[in-house]
């Protein structure tokens, strides 16, 4: 209850003031509902899912939109957690596939509010991992704060702890290595691109195109479906056959926006979290209760 209770208070924060906060919950999509093509009723018991492409669906919710912040917090709800504004989400788009079909990429975009594909990833990891101190334990807290220094501005510090309620602890020597001088070492220049790769997706775009594609026909609503799906298998083949044509296929839709961010106005960091709505704090007490059973 803590770590929901803490969230919706950042949540909140961001919608009262959503220049100064930004509140953001990411989580993955059930994957069962978005294999392609999609289809209702008897259509989909003619095919299982080992004759559709697996398809991943992330999502994000924003709560406000400040960018000039001074701390960033990444809390993880414990596994299990239901009922958030984010299952909501998938809630609806999983309801809309139970009464419409999603033949084709685009029809199943459409079903989203908001939504675009995703290709290749930046490998932030690598990018960071030189400049990163050897760290210990750190898969046990649920709870990180990432925030200028308060003492040295290039300083970066790094605070953790379990849960909700527990008191905050501090990294020693801060995020990121020091160099000869003494200055934090940060990354530099831009993290690769990670090439998509369909073989860890269960995806073989050939064997779709060879023997799948031909069971979808007689569901296929036109011929133009038809064609959007041998087009698109038909760029994951392409992408596949030398290292140059992947890269580009997995540069479509990157941007590296971290340059572009603007500069924080310093101000003080407030660590007060705000209030959370009487109905919402009666909801969450009540899921608490522990009712008493008497007999007579």
């Amino acid at each position: 209850m803590a770590e929901r209770l803490a969230y919706y208070q950042r949540r909140e924060a961001a919608r009262k003031e959503p220049e100064k906060y930004l509140s953001l919950i990411v989580d993955g999509m059930d994957q069962a509902k978005t294999y392609l093509p999609h289809f209702v009723g008897d259509k989909s018991k003619d095919l299982t899912t080992a004759d559709q492409m697996k398809v991943h669906v992330s999502g994000v919710i924003s709560h406000g939109h400040g960018l000039r912040t001074t701390y960033i917090q990444l809390s993880f709800l414990f596994v299990g957690h239901t009922h958030e504004d984010i299952d909501q989400m998938f809630s609806r788009v999983a309801d809309k596939l139970r009464h419409q079909e999603a033949h084709t990429p685009e029809q199943l975009i459409n079903m989203m509010p908001e939504c675009s594909r995703l290709r290749g990833l930046y490998n932030i990891r690598d990018w960071l991992k030189p400049s990163i101190p050897t760290i210990q334990g750190q898969s046990q807290p649920g709870q990180f704060r990432f925030r200028l220094s308060k003492e040295d501005p290039d300083v970066v510090d790094m605070f953790y702890r379990k849960g909700q309620g527990q008191p905050w602890n501090k990294l020693k020597n801060g995020m990121f290595k020091r160099s000869e001088s003494g200055k934090p070492d940060r990354p530099k220049g831009v993290p690769k691109i990670i090439p998509v790769s369909f073989e860890n997706r269960n995806i073989n775009a050939q064997k779709l195109l060879d023997e799948q594609l031909p069971k979808w026909l007689p569901y296929l609503d036109s011929d133009q479906e038809q064609f959007v799906w041998k087009n698109y298998l038909g760029q994951m083949i392409k992408s596949g056959k030398s290292a140059t044509a992947l890269a580009a296929y997995s540069k479509v839709g990157t941007g590296w926006v971290l340059t572009k961010l603007p500069q924080y106005v310093e101000q003080n960091c407030d660590d007060e979290e705000s209030a959370v709505p009487g109905d919402v704090r009666a909801l969450l007490e009540k899921e608490q209760e522990n009712p008493e059973v008497t007999d007579t």
